[in-house]
């Protein structure tokens, strides 16, 4: 599985998904982590997500995110999840263990369409 985490300090998981150019990808499977620095046109807010950088991951980690881009995520095969984690690692785990958050909040619509 690969899970991509927002980390845009690149130190802790970070919320705005939407507005996040940098991410951890983990392939669990391997166990290997390496780093993805998006152009500022590729936010998910804004870019097209067919055929995004971020369209081979089947989750999306972030500690807080809203149901327009859950909804444009899980579109194209994308899990939005939330976690109350900080540290990378530690927000994977949890995720594997089953704890993670429902995206309940609707957000402000900026990332509804792109």
């Amino acid at each position: 599985m690969r899970i991509a985490m927002c980390c845009q300090n690149g130190r802790e998981v970070s919320a705005h998904p939407g507005k996040c150019t940098r991410f951890i990808l983990v392939d669990t499977d391997s166990g290997l982590a390496q780093w993805l620095t998006l152009p500022a046109d590729a936010m998910l807010r804004q870019a097209a997500l067919t055929d995004h950088a971020l369209g081979d991951c089947q989750v999306l980690l972030a500690r807080d995110g809203g149901a327009d881009l859950a909804r444009r995520l899980a579109e194209v095969g994308v899990s939005l999840a939330l976690t109350t984690q900080t540290e990378p690692g530690a927000a994977v785990a949890a995720y594997l263990a089953g704890d993670s958050l429902p995206v309940t909040r609707l957000g402000k619509g900026v990332c509804a369409a792109a």
